[in-house]
């Protein structure tokens, strides 16, 4: 009898602790998001979240931003979601190079005008060519990205090339165009505030 019961609170004990994940934040608990263990994940500074919405003819761009303070060099952790409510299918024209986060553009600027780098694609490619990408009514396009408070080029060999950008408030957008009716460009943008400490 004794060992039953010993197994059975073990049992509740594993799963109590296995139910309690570090990590998961509003909207993310029981989502697996593989963990960041670069040395950037230490740059995080502030747990104050931030969630960004904005709606227009049914469609909605929400972003929601994990670490809106980051030291020099840091990750910005952003989520961008676009949810299509329109009662049709929307289409966006977009340049051919389809893995560059180009679906929802976000941008961080620093004061000077600078950029931070897509940790996925810290050199931006520019193309003529377009494709199409539809986002059917009721669905959503979920885009997970790292901004990182540093300059990067292509002059340079590698992100250990990028340079830290220095403390201060950045200015950040995420951008959403879909084609509208008659050849129409539709956008949601929603704008937040990014700091360096």
């Amino acid at each position: 009898m004794k060992k039953a019961i010993i197994i059975l609170i073990s049992v509740l004990l594993i799963t109590s602790f296995a139910a309690c994940r570090n990590g998961d934040t509003p909207g993310t608990a029981g989502t697996t998001v593989p963990e960041n263990t670069s040395a950037e994940s230490t740059a995080k500074m502030s747990p104050a979240l931030q969630t960004i919405e904005k709606t227009l003819d049914g469609v909605t761009l929400k972003v929601y931003i994990e670490n809106p303070k980051v030291k020099s060099g840091g990750e910005v952790h952003i989520t961008a979601t676009v949810t299509n409510n329109s009662g049709k299918d929307i289409v966006s024209t977009l340049p051919i190079y389809n893995r560059q986060h180009y679906e929802i553009r976000t941008k961080i600027l620093t004061q000077g005008g600078k950029a931070f780098y897509d940790k996925d694609y810290p050199i931006e490619m520019t193309e003529d060519a377009t494709r199409q990408f539809i986002i059917r009514s009721g669905e959503s396009y979920v885009q997970d990205m790292y901004l990182v408070a540093a300059e990067m080029n292509s002059g340079m060999s590698g992100t250990a090339d990028a340079v830290p950008y220095g403390a201060g408030k950045c200015a950040g957008t995420s951008t959403f165009k879909w084609d509208g009716s008659n050849g129409a460009e539709k956008s949601l943008t929603v704008s937040f505030e990014i700091e360096i400490a």
